[in-house]
């Protein structure tokens, strides 16, 4: 779980939802799940802050295959909400961009990683909440 959750919070995708819930339905615990989750999620977050601490705009845009206008956007929307854009960071694709663009403008570490943290234990709670009610069982 903590690999998969790694590569989903990264910039190379992946899907983390099917492999919890694989796992869940062959009777791995709840907790287990989420916290591996978020920490290898939290990690991805932090290689993508890295990766857009390393490089210059032109690298970012070229490798991993960004158009100059979502990139302008995520900037701006960066900005704007400064390290609260962390929070978003569990969102397919526009996660990845932002979290980039968090550490490609060196806005606070610490501060992103508490939101993302937040933003990421959130959704995989979520995630735990519907698997619980579809098989009617409890978090173990």
């Amino acid at each position: 779980m903590f690999f998969s959750a790694f590569l989903a919070g990264s910039v190379f995708p992946f899907s983390s939802e099917v492999v919890m819930g694989s796992l869940y339905a062959a009777g791995v615990s709840g907790w287990t799940l989420l916290w591996s989750a978020t920490l290898g999620n939290v990690l991805g977050f932090l290689f993508n802050y890295w990766l857009g601490r390393m490089f210059d705009e032109e690298h970012i845009l070229r490798h991993f295959k960004i158009s100059h206008d979502k990139w302008e956007r995520n900037k701006l929307w960066t900005q704007r909400y400064g390290y609260w854009a962390g929070f978003i960071a569990w969102i397919p694709v526009l996660g990845s961009v932002v979290t980039v663009a968090l550490g490609f403008m060196r806005v606070n570490v610490c501060l992103c990683t508490l939101t993302a943290t937040l933003g990421k234990l959130l959704r995989y709670i979520i995630i735990l909440m519907a698997l619980c009610s579809s098989q009617l069982q409890p978090i173990n």
